[in-house]
């Protein structure tokens, strides 16, 4: 090797060796350069978080005290009571609901009618004449034209027209004030069986100045009393009076006014009859 090929291997070592400190040189001094910016940071990041922490800390403690305060307030309060106006203020409270009133139980009018001892009107085999003063009908018996079972009063015999108010569900008696507080007032009226029209005197072959006596329009309008109504009273015509001849009648009765007239199981109409001067029944 000459002088010359060891001097350039010498100095490039050198020069290798001189790069090296060099770098190594500017990366510490890179890293010196550095580190103090971000020292400075980290520091203003805590900083900042010890003084958030104890905002947090301070706020904390000024909610705990107002807490404390309403408490002591609304202690306070409830010691002093209500205040004058309060009940003014407050809401009037909804009225309690009425309780349902009852369902009101309905009623219909029967009929009362003669018996034979305890066997019932409608079981009596005809024919049979009843004896009692006032009876209605006064006779059952098998109708000379019509073949059939028909019911008989005489024109000279008082009959009675008697009704009693009774519940529809179980047949007991009711009253009257089971229809209204009012009184309850009911008419009577004669009308044809055929046709339900209303019977007059001007009806008749013979002039009869009422159709019954007493007078019926003197007692043709009656009070309900304890639930019943009673008519008696005799008739001033017979079925052969009329035209054409043989017709048959029924009683009817009716309300007059009141909530009563709007129920028709107030108005009802008896059994059909023949009026004769003398019932065909044997005695």
């Amino acid at each position: 090797m000459s002088d010359s090929d060891e001097y350039e291997y010498e100095e490039d070592e050198a020069g290798e060796e001189g790069s090296g400190e060099e770098s190594q040189n500017e990366c510490e001094d890179g890293s010196t350069r550095k580190r103090p910016r971000e020292d400075g940071q980290v520091g203003t990041l805590l900083a900042a978080n010890q003084r958030l922490l104890a905002e947090k800390a301070a706020l904390a403690w000024e909610n705990e005290e107002l807490r404390e305060q309403v408490k002591r307030l609304k202690t306070q309060l409830s010691a002093a009571g209500p205040r004058p106006g309060d009940a003014a203020a407050a809401p009037a409270a909804a009225p309690a609901a009425a309780p349902a009133a009852p369902a009101k139980r309905e009623l219909v009018m029967q009929q009362v009618l003669a018996a034979r001892d305890t066997t019932p009107l409608s079981a009596v085999s005809a024919p049979y004449r009843f004896t009692n003063v006032g009876e209605f009908p006064h006779a059952v018996v098998i109708g000379r034209r019509s073949r059939c079972r028909e019911y008989e009063i005489e024109a000279r015999r008082p009959s009675t027209f008697a009704f009693q108010l009774v519940f529809k569900d179980t047949g007991e008696p009711a009253s009257e004030s089971d229809i209204s507080d009012e009184p309850v007032q009911f008419k009577l009226e004669i009308v044809y069986a055929e046709n339900g029209s209303l019977v007059r005197a001007s009806d008749f072959n013979r002039d009869a100045p009422s159709l019954t006596s007493p007078s019926l329009e003197g007692i043709h309008l009656q009070n309900m009393t304890d639930g019943t109504l009673s008519w008696q009273f005799r008739t001033t015509f017979t079925s052969s009076d009329t035209k054409p001849r043989f017709s048959q009648f029924q009683v009817k009765v009716s309300p007059t006014g009141g909530e009563a007239v709007d129920n028709p199981n107030l108005t009802f109409t008896s059994i059909p009859f023949t009026i004769r001067s003398k019932v065909s029944a044997p005695r």
